[in-house]
């Protein structure tokens, strides 16, 4: 069974590892996560916040399609 992904994960991180997960961070943040220098700072809850997105339908996405 997999780890479940942090909120305190750097977006960079999840990219880095998960790189299938690239569309789902990007179309829920409305933003080009991939070129973004934050990226490599910004926490998963810090990027939510920041994009007005929902940190628990971020995760929730994420976590389905990881499976």
């Amino acid at each position: 069974m997999k780890e479940p992904l942090s909120p305190d994960m750097t977006v960079g991180r999840l990219l880095e590892e998960h790189p299938e997960l690239t569309a789902i961070v990007e179309e829920i943040l409305s933003a080009n996560c991939q070129n973004c220098p934050a990226a490599h700072n910004e926490t998963l809850r810090l990027s939510a916040m920041l994009h007005g997105a929902e940190l628990n339908e971020l995760l929730r996405r994420l976590e389905t399609a990881r499976r």
